[in-house]
Order: C-alpha cells, then structure tokens, then sequence
C-alpha cells in the first residue's frame, strides 16, 4: 500500500497593534509504502516513510520588518513481527532540523540575522512485548524498548521498560495498574505553548538540550452498577517529568542584538498528576456520561529569569 499527502496552509493578519501585519505560511509533506504478510500465527508489519513539516513567519511595520522559518524532515522505517504473545520491532529514523532562522531590519537597530544551521541526526530502537493470560480474568503485559540517537556528534542512549496488570471479574467491575518510563530526544517549542504552526523542532545536543523522559504510573477501576445500565469509571495517574524545556522569549526579544535561542530556553522539571471520574448510562432512551476531572500541572525552574514552581501553562 502506497499513501500520500501534500499541503499548505496560510494565515494573515492585520491590526493597529504593536505590527501591522503578521504572516503565517505552514505545510506537510507524507509518502510512506507499507507491507503487511501473515502466516499461521506470524504476523509481520513494515513500512518506509518520508515526512517534512516546514513554517514560516513575517512581521511588519513602518519600523520593523522581520521573517523567520524553521523545517524538519524525516525519512525512516518501522518493522515489526507478532507472533502468538510476543511482539518485536524495530525503528529508524534519520532527521533533517532547521529550528529557527531568524531576520530582522529596523528604523531603531542594524539588521540581525540568526542563522540556524540545518542539523543531521539518526535515531534508532528495538523494542519487545509480552503478553500474556494467567486465566480469564488477569492479564498481564511487559515491554523494554532500548534506543539511541546521535546529533551533534554526541550519542545517549536510554532503556524504557513498562508494564500493565489487569484484573476483570463476573462481578462486573475491573481494576488495571500500568507503568512505563519513556523517553524523548526531539522537543518541540516556540514563542506559545498551543500547538502553533510558528512552534518548532530541536533535537538533543543542539543549544545544550538533553533527552526528555517521564516516569508514568496509571490506576483505572471500573464498576458496572444496575446490571450494567451504569457504569463508574475512576483513574487516577502520576507523571514526573525531567529535562523539561520552556521557551521564555517573545518577538521583541528577537529584535534585540542580544538575542540566542539558547539564551531563550529554559531547563527544568515537571510533575503532573490528577484524579477523573465518569458516571455513564449506557441503556434506556437516553443515554451520556457525566464527568469530572482534576489535572494540576506543574513546571519547575532554577534560572536566573524563573526560579520556583509554576503552572505548565
């Protein structure tokens, strides 16, 4: 099977704000070949990839004229066989990262010009699942993932294991607990926290950043109430996240000669955790859920600009 994708987006606009204009040119590229075979009790899954994402941002005024554009692309495959419990697979990836070119002209300061060198880096895994059924009611799975990557001509290496226990009964109810420890080596930031198209991609060693990894705990129960005609749901998770980046700068610090965006990006921890719970009807002519949910973030800085714990958003 053969898939494709290419698109653009545009966005402008216009205001009596600070800038008069603000243009905003994003757009993806995909082209990926898969290859599916199944034999007996053997299941095999591969596929070959290509995908880029590129942006690219102007402002203006009678005072300042600005662009700036940034890229990553990455050509890859991932391979894996299942067969009976057992999962096994194999992942490779080689990136292409502009994160941030940056220029600027002025009434009020000389050109700037941030050139953001183009990156080349190569990442890699091998990964193993087991699962397996004591009885009918308890399940259970285990999995270890080793990886590596390499930029900047520096290597780090990481091993995640995780593993999931479930527990589902005739009494209608069920409870699961899981954990996993994972592990990030490209971030994603930029002068918001919402996903912007102006966001972009760095990988590790590139302004000093190191890999990003979260340990993960997750408790779920399940109750069926009224032989089934309600349910309650209750979760409940952890996460401690470390290495931690946050970008600090704004579009007027980019106007400044001082202006790096390492000098921009701040490193440090983070904790999330929270409590959901759901109460659904599931039979009857009307039927729908209602819920609540309790979700704290929070980021921790040592720096000179920040220095204390804050909210993630």
């Amino acid at each position: 099977a053969f898939d494709a994708y290419l698109g653009g987006d545009k966005s402008k606009y216009s205001g009596n704000n600070i800038y008069s204009s603000l243009n905003m040119k994003w757009g993806n590229a995909m082209l990926s070949a898969k290859w599916d075979y199944a034999h007996n009790n053997i299941f095999i899954k591969q596929q070959a990839y290509f995908t880029r994402y590129h942006n690219h941002a102007s402002v203006g005024s009678d005072a300042i004229q600005a662009e700036a554009d940034a890229h990553i692309a990455e050509i890859g495959y991932k391979g894996n066989c299942e067969y009976r419990e057992i999962t096994m697979g194999l992942d490779l990836s080689a990136y292409s990262i502009k994160p941030q070119d940056y220029f600027a002209t002025s009434t009020f300061n000389n050109n700037l010009r941030l050139g953001a060198h183009t990156t080349h880096s190569v990442e890699g895994s091998t990964y193993f699942d087991w699962r397996h059924s004591f009885s009918k009611a308890f399940k259970t799975s285990l999995g270890l993932r080793l990886s590596a990557y390499n930029g900047h001509g520096k290597w780090y290496e990481g091993c995640s294991p995780s593993f999931n226990i479930s527990y589902i009964n005739d009494h209608g109810w069920d409870l699961s607990m899981s954990y996993s420890y994972k592990i990030q080596y490209l971030i994603k930031t930029g002068l918001s926290s919402l996903d912007s198209p102006l966001e972009y991609w760095i990988g590790c060693g590139t302004y000093n950043t190191r890999p990003q990894y979260a340990h993960n705990i997750y408790l779920r129960f399940r109750k069926d109430l009224s032989g089934g005609a309600y349910s309650f749901i209750a979760e409940g998770f952890v996460k401690w996240l470390r290495n931690q980046v946050e970008y600090n700068g704004t579009i007027l610090n980019m106007l400044s000669s001082e202006y790096t965006p390492a000098e921009a990006l701040l490193f440090g921890k983070g904790m999330s955790y929270g409590l959901n719970a759901m109460v659904m009807k599931n039979r009857g002519a009307l039927t729908g859920w209602l819920s609540y949910a309790w979700n704290p973030s929070r980021r921790t800085f040592h720096t000179t600009q920040l220095d204390g714990t804050y909210p993630s958003s």
